[in-house]
């Protein structure tokens, strides 16, 4: 399948598996999108609710939704209602989907009023209803990337209709340590039908950490006791990631590489790496690039110029910003507030800043004079 342009570069890793890719059907089961209002008025024209009519609105809209999907397929709403996911204004689209804008462009500080403004964003979210009724997938992530959208959550799903990878196979899979990476083991927990015929689920990861695998049995949870459907569904958020428009056109790949376990869903798996990797990674190459470059300079302002290291920590230290390979830009505050433990990092800092500024100076101030 052709894929659009993606909007981050994910990890590939191809190789032979030693089964053959399992039968069975790939999806886009729910995504969610964000763009600047300014990218969609380029089609719509104004849609503020307090200057332009509902129906003039639901028209624009329209004309905004045939533009993402083409004509005749969705058919929105006449009414515009109220805010959903803390915008003010939101239209539906045959009650699965919905673009919600408006009042989420002022940042406020801690009493409450507007400390300055943002560029304001609306949002498309899409059920699983509403991706089912999309025909092509190929022309999408190339117009969604004309409106500079950010994926914010898909999920992606593989559905094995003869119940061969099942869920006993997941919590084998689990047990084994095959869903472990780099970081920590991911949680699981696991329901049980008992044999009543509803069907059981096996979850691993968390929600709350930017990604969650389910599966269960999909044909029993829509209420047929005896059929095998398995489905196997990753939700992912960018809370600590970037997530590439071309996932909607690879969902095989990206569902391949969410865990090491589930690999055997594709000869090709894109990874894709967290916040946390990218920095980590980005930080120790340019920690070589400075000891290399700067690293006898420090040393000799330490040995020769007598300067301790407090004081060559000022001298050397630029307190305006970040290196640009270390401020990564998918997903705002990420640095700030999720990133490695960076405030547990700003903590030790400020508790032990002798001892860390010693540690660092120490390496980069390896090479003599």
């Amino acid at each position: 399948m052709k894929a659009g342009q993606a909007s981050g570069t994910p990890t590939v890793i191809r190789g032979e598996s030693l089964h053959e890719v399992p039968r069975g059907e790939f999806l886009v089961d729910t995504f969610s999108v964000t763009f600047p209002v300014s990218s969609m008025e380029r089609v719509t024209g104004d849609v503020s609710p307090w200057v332009v009519s509902d129906d003039d609105i639901s028209d624009r809209m329209q004309a905004f939704v045939n533009h993402l999907f083409g004509a005749g397929i969705f058919t929105v709403s006449d009414k515009v209602s109220g805010g959903r996911n803390f915008f003010e204004s939101a239209i539906t689209f045959d009650g699965k989907a919905f673009i919600a804008w408006g009042g989420n462009n002022k940042v406020r500080d801690y009493d409450g009023g507007v400390s300055r403004l943002v560029e304001e964003r609306a949002q498309l979210y899409m059920t699983g209803e509403a991706c089912a009724m999309i025909k092509n997938w190929d022309a999408l992530p190339s117009r969604l990337d004309d409106l500079c959208a950010r994926l914010t959550r898909v999920d992606l799903a593989f559905d094995d209709h003869d119940g061969i990878h099942n869920v006993d196979l997941c919590r084998e899979k689990f047990l084994s340590g095959e869903f472990k990476g780099q970081g920590r083991p991911p949680k699981a927990s696991y329901i049980d039908d008992f044999g009543s015929g509803d069907g059981r689920t096996f979850y691993v990861g968390r929600r709350e950490n930017g990604k969650l695998l389910r599966c269960y049995d999909k044909g029993k949870q829509l209420g047929d006791p005896n059929s095998p459907w398995v489905r196997w569904e990753c939700e992912l958020h960018n809370r600590d990631r970037e997530l590439p428009l071309d996932m909607l056109t690879n969902p095989a790949e990206y569902l391949a590489g969410a865990y090491p376990a589930l690999s055997f869903l594709s000869k090709v798996a894109h990874v894709i790496r967290t916040a946390r990797e990218k920095v980590s990674i980005q930080y120790d190459k340019l920690r070589r690039i400075a000891r290399t470059q700067y690293g006898k300079l420090i040393n000799f302002a330490h040995q020769v110029m007598g300067l301790r290291p407090d004081q060559i920590f000022y001298e050397f230290c630029n307190p305006k910003g970040f290196p640009d390979r270390l401020v990564w830009s998918g997903s705002p505050g990420v640095i700030a507030n999720d990133v490695g433990g960076f405030e547990s990092l700003r903590a030790e800092t400020q508790t032990h800043n002798g001892q860390l500024m010693k540690s660092v100076l120490n390496d980069l101030a390896t090479i003599e004079v």
